[in-house]
């Protein structure tokens, strides 16, 4: 009888082992592995490409190759300087990949009302660009264009685009300025703006330069310097370009996705230096509930020098707001 037993007790092992082993099996099986020589591969049929459209490229490493299509006239970058340019992306075989313009993309179908289409805006170091690109924009004037053809992976670091798996692409590259000074030119686009559209008045915060301007008065409570202010908004580049919005009316004509978007009221407190927009924490003591208004800060009093999502680094905004209500 013990025998018996001990002879089920290893048959029951033994059959839970070869489960164990059936299922591990199943999910290697279920889950794709990583082919070890698809980046050797990529670079392979990259290089085959340079030679055969772009015998005179230049080779930048054994991920990318760069040759002029059209010179520039304007000035180089210099160091710490940083630049704007534009591109177009595609896959050796001629699929659309990106495109910071959007009648590329028009022309591609891939035009999107919600997907913003501006010059990249980089500082012009090997840190910001890449490596790869760093070295071909450093030499690059004003007006110049370049095709660049680089690796997955040389696209994934530089965040143009999240990458096709091991597939490289075709990069028509052009410099279109040089920005000595960022912030310099960010005054100078608020200047510009508030020139073109009167009304506004300047106002400071802690030495730092900001415009106001009332679009229509409310008739509700007077807010006093602390409690709680519940607002709609939108915030806008100066070029008027959506960036968010809890405003259902504005995100709808403007061709944002509303299922990705919660229409909630913003919730201030008044003084919270902590406040994603600085311009916010002190800018409604003593409006009134029912006020619209709009803003245009600089970075220093948004989103600042990193930027976020569709904001750029260094970018002045305009804020739309509407005060819904207020608790003391």
């Amino acid at each position: 009888m013990e025998r018996e037993v001990r002879g089920l007790f290893w048959l029951l092992l033994v059959s839970m082992a070869v489960g164990l082993l059936a299922t591990s099996c199943n999910k290697k099986d279920a889950e794709p592995q990583e082919d070890p020589y698809a980046l050797e591969d990529e670079l392979v049929r990259l290089d085959a490409y340079r030679q055969v459209h772009y015998p005179e490229a230049k080779v930048l490493s054994e991920q990318a190759f760069c040759q002029e299509l059209k010179p520039g006239a304007g000035v180089k970058p210099a160091e710490k300087q940083w630049v704007r340019f534009d591109y177009s992306a595609q896959t050796l075989d001629a699929r659309f990949v990106a495109a910071t313009n959007k009648d590329t993309a028009k022309f591609y179908s891939h035009f999107s009302r919600s997907s913003r289409y501006a010059p990249v805006y980089r500082a012009c170091t090997p840190y910001a660009l890449g490596r790869e690109i760093f070295d071909v924009v450093e030499n690059m004037q004003e007006g110049a264009t370049v095709a660049l053809g680089i690796s997955s992976l040389v696209m994934q670091k530089l965040g143009l685009t999240s990458g096709r798996g091991h597939t490289s692409s075709l990069l028509y590259l052009t410099l279109r300025e040089v920005v000595p000074d960022p912030k310099e030119r960010e005054k100078t686009l608020m200047d510009q703006y508030v020139a073109v559209n009167p009304g506004f008045e300047e106002r400071q915060r802690n030495d730092t330069a900001y415009y106001y301007r009332q679009v229509s008065p409310g008739v509700g409570a007077k807010i006093g310097q602390s409690g709680r202010v519940f607002v709609r908004y939108a915030a806008y580049s100066l070029d008027g370009f959506l960036f968010d919005t809890n405003d259902a009316h504005l995100a709808q004509v403007s061709g944002q996705d509303l299922e990705k978007k919660s229409m909630a009221l913003l919730l201030i407190k008044l003084g919270d230096q902590k406040t994603m927009v600085k311009a916010f924490s002190d800018i409604f003591q003593g409006l009134s509930v029912g006020d619209t208004f709009e803003l245009v800060v600089p970075s220093s009093l948004a989103y600042e020098a990193k930027g976020k999502g569709y904001v750029q680094p260094y970018e002045p905004l305009r804020f739309w707001v509407y005060i819904q209500n207020y608790l003391e």
